[in-house]
């Protein structure tokens, strides 16, 4: 049986101070430092948010003579960034779908475009809920990055219906998809202090492009059917003249 052996019943201890390895001063005044680092799978920027909150109000409580202040926060660079990059985001896909807009000159054309995003969008973050995909700087620009491929493999499949009436394209976008997600499967065979920081922007866009694929093959001629994008066929006349 396990049994508890305190050390005042077999010594004798005194506590004292240990004498200080260094000592860190700011205008001449002792100062003690408050190093916070996350843990694993925690949400930096919200957990920063609530430590600042808890300062402010330990604040109030300090006796005189002694105040908290913050020298370094590692979070302001990944708030930045990530604003940074919502922002290339939102501009890049306004600028992508005005012009889809301006070429085609049909709502309905636009509509079936957007809404084929939006669903890719949001399949793919239940995807990333299961697979357990970590939102940070690289994984966002790998949702950025696929963005651009999604809405490509919608215009070229609404694009072989409206011509053809026939989803004859889809096996060459199945290709292309699939040499995309071999090449960036390389990643995989990284070193691993490589392949920790690229793991997940890889992820991001393999789980982006094969959504993309049911999508193309299925949504995207049900959204036709409802959404009709009719072509004006421009037939030439010729006409011969008689002697």
């Amino acid at each position: 049986h396990s049994r508890v052996i305190h050390l005042g019943t077999i010594a004798d201890y005194t506590i004292e101070d240990v004498a200080p390895l260094r000592y860190i001063r700011i205008n001449g005044e002792e100062r003690i430092s408050l190093h916070i680092y996350p843990e694993e799978h925690i949400n930096t920027v919200e957990l920063a948010k609530q430590i600042r909150e808890k300062i402010d109000a330990l604040k109030t409580t300090f006796p005189d003579g002694y105040r908290l202040t913050l020298a370094y926060d590692g979070t302001e660079y990944i708030q930045n960034e990530l604003e940074r990059i919502y922002l290339r985001t939102v501009l890049s896909l306004s600028i992508l779908l005005c012009f889809i807009l301006l070429i085609t000159k049909r709502m309905n054309y636009l509509l079936i475009v957007f809404s084929s995003l939006l669903v890719n969008v949001l399949l793919a973050f239940i995807c990333y809920y299961l697979f357990k995909l970590e939102i940070h700087l690289y994984s966002i620009a790998g949702i950025t990055l696929s963005l651009g491929l999604v809405v490509d493999n919608a215009v070229v499949i609404v694009e072989d219906l409206r011509h053809t009436g026939r989803n004859r394209i889809f096996s060459a976008i199945l290709a292309s998809t699939l040499t995309a997600i071999g090449a960036l499967s390389v990643i995989f065979l990284l070193e691993e202090s490589q392949r920790l920081l690229l793991m997940d922007f890889a992820l991001a866009i393999i789980i982006n492009l094969l959504i993309s694929l049911p999508i193309a093959y299925f949504f995207i001629p049900a959204m036709l059917d409802r959404f009709p994008v009719n072509i004006k066929n421009k037939r030439v006349k010729f006409k011969r003249k008689r002697r």
